[in-house]
């Protein structure tokens, strides 16, 4: 009796836990995405996107690090 009910007690356990586990997940993709996306944006900001060379913006920044 004793084993049915600790099964019984983790089958709902799991249950319960199995969205918020799934929840977790997709916002730990999404956080990968945005991430991504941001990343790229300042990459394009920065550089040409023929040469892939830094333009003014992204020279300006360069100087300042290196200077400032």
């Amino acid at each position: 009796m004793e084993k049915m009910l600790s099964l019984h007690f983790l089958g709902g356990f799991a249950a319960q836990i199995a969205p918020v586990l799934l929840v977790a997940y997709i916002v730990t993709m999404f956080s990968a995405d945005i991430r991504y996306g941001l990343n790229r944006a300042k990459l394009l900001s920065e550089t040409d996107e023929l040469t892939g060379l830094l333009n003014m913006r992204g020279f300006t920044i360069a100087a300042n690090r290196l200077f400032g």
